[in-house]
């Protein structure tokens, strides 16, 4: 499949500036990428976490972390028309490394991606934007070259061929796709806490309901 033509407009190169929602990575001190979680680009809701004391809740699920030993970095962007995003995460025979302001991919210990303020670069210099998949530099390898380019389409190498899709769920790339949501903040527990209230409050009503009737079905038969 001949991949579309490079974008005219390159991603924009600080994620922290974008409106919406970003994919942010659980990175560990070691350098291993844990998970990846959606978020506003701004990290308000990274700030949020801190004010009500939950940091080391939210990162309990992954293995060794706590908020003295693992931090939260900005990996990839949100599709602008679904707000979805797609994030690499370490797992399924795949590492997936954070050092020096890049993210690096890797099976069996060879680099195949590596990702850099929104865009992923593959091994032949192919560039394309994490938020849409769409190509922002790219060059059709000689035949001289082993050929392992990640497109929309076929991704050959010198053994295997698989279709690849860069925004997909893979093990090649061992890629998660999370559905974008709004973080969770004081108003949305406060607008929890009070439905949970009015179902409180209905129950309740129906149940006083219920007693009248029975009483009410108890006399008849008495007099009956």
């Amino acid at each position: 499949t001949t991949p579309t033509e490079p974008s005219p407009t390159p991603a924009t190169s600080d994620l922290s500036t974008q409106s919406g929602n970003c994919g942010w990575a659980v990175v560990r001190n070691d350098g291993r990428v844990m998970n990846v979680a959606v978020g506003d680009c701004a990290g308000n809701f990274l700030a949020e976490w801190q004010r009500l004391g939950i940091m080391d809740q939210a990162l309990s699920p992954y293995e060794g972390c706590t908020s003295a030993t693992c931090t939260w970095v900005l990996q990839t962007r949100a599709h602008h028309e679904t707000g979805n995003v797609a994030g690499y995460n370490s797992g399924g025979g795949t590492d997936v490394t954070y050092s020096d302001g890049k993210f690096a991919v890797s099976t069996n210990g060879e680099v195949s991606l590596t990702i850099q303020n929104g865009v992923a670069t593959d091994k032949n210099g192919n560039q394309f934007d994490t938020s849409n998949g769409e190509w922002l530099r790219y060059e059709t390898p000689t035949a001289s070259e082993s050929t392992t380019v990640i497109e929309s389409g076929t991704a050959t190498s010198d053994t295997t061929t698989a279709t690849v899709d860069p925004l997909a769920t893979t093990t090649a790339l061992s890629t998660t796709t999370v559905s974008s949501a709004p973080p969770v903040t004081t108003m949305t527990l406060e607008v929890v806490a009070a439905a949970v209230r009015r179902v409180a409050e209905v129950v309740a009503q129906t149940m006083a309901k219920v007693a009248e009737f029975q009483m009410l079905l108890s006399r008849l038969r008495s007099s009956g």
